[in-house]
């Protein structure tokens, strides 16, 4: 039986070595299919983490903006935490980290002390409806909007671990089934956070994103997740990584990318959450252009309330145009 809880906290969580200093908890970190170092979301989150560490437990991660200059192999990554500003409202930390002295990954982390009695503003979350209307909100054609204004409840969306269930089932995908086997296999039984599909259809019967497709996700810790206000940011932070860029190719029709890698990728956290409650995540596709994608997204709790924003930026190299 997979202890999911022990998965999560290996991923997410690092172990001090010296002052200021922290090492991932284990050596054999995920590698998804394809990828040609460590997942992303590995950096974010034990970024986080290191940084936590070094404040206070009433100060909470408001803001991560981080940059991926290398890839990391699944062997432990070390953090070294600098201690730029510590205010009586906001403490400011940047951490690097490295792996036999080079430098993979770079991030500027803030907490921020809560201030209570100020106001609140925030665009509204889509409806939670019925499957027809949420097809209507989210497909192209319908309206001129970049982002779906409907959603399916969690429980009547696709797990994204069947994404590739019936293209696995067609004599036609021949030797993509292994790669797609491999895919599924890391979905159900590896990544320690479980994501559904928001919106009907969002796939192609090849597992490919149905063009133009306004995207949105339900996203979940699999078994109660009780860590404190940063643990459950860096957990968040380790998730969303795993699908903002790539929902990018939407505009694409289905071509696959010649290179897909983040360059940059930004958090704000508003408001607190448990990575238990399902979480809703809003996509939105920016540009794609000169080889580079950015996508942004907005999350709410099940509730409505608006908990972060996201900004993810990428390479994105798309096959040569035939003349």
């Amino acid at each position: 039986m997979t202890d999911w809880d022990k998965r999560l906290r290996d991923a997410i969580l690092v172990r001090r070595i010296g002052t200021d200093h922290f090492e991932s908890r284990i050596d054999d970190q995920w590698v998804p299919l394809f990828n040609k170092g460590i997942f992303g979301g590995t950096f974010l989150a034990q970024s986080i983490a290191a940084a936590s560490e070094t404040v206070p437990s009433e100060y909470h991660l408001h803001y991560i903006s981080s940059q991926f200059l290398r890839p990391g192999t699944p062997d432990r990554v070390q953090y070294r935490v600098n201690r730029l500003r510590d205010g009586s409202s906001y403490i400011f930390r940047t951490v690097e980290a490295t792996q036999g002295g080079r430098v993979l990954f770079l991030a500027s982390i803030s907490f921020q002390s809560e201030e209570e009695g100020q106001p609140d503003f925030y665009i509204i979350p889509p409806v939670t409806t019925t499957a027809d209307i949420a097809w209507k909100a989210s497909h192209p054609g319908v309206n001129g909007a970049t982002i779906t204004t409907a959603v399916l409840p969690p429980e009547e969306s696709m797990p994204a671990s069947d994404r590739f269930k019936e293209a696995m089932q067609d004599p036609k995908i021949g030797k993509r089934r292994e790669s797609l086997m491999h895919w599924t296999k890391d979905q159900r039984d590896v990544f320690p956070l479980e994501t559904r599909h928001a919106v009907p259809d969002m796939c192609t019967k090849w597992g490919t994103l149905t063009p133009n497709i306004r995207t949105a996700f339900w996203l979940r810790s699999r078994v109660p997740f009780d860590g404190d206000h940063n643990e459950q940011r860096a957990a968040l932070a380790y998730q969303v990584d795993h699908m903002t860029l790539s929902n990018i190719l939407a505009t694409q029709n289905g071509v696959p990318p010649t290179m897909m890698a983040t360059l940059n990728h930004t958090m704000w956290f508003f408001a607190p959450f448990n990575m238990h409650d399902w979480l809703l995540l809003v996509l939105e596709n920016q540009v794609l252009g000169n080889g580079r994608g950015l996508v942004t997204g907005r999350i709410y709790r099940r509730d409505g309330v608006f908990v972060a924003a996201i900004a993810q930026e990428g390479v994105v190299r798309m096959p040569a145009a035939k003349v």
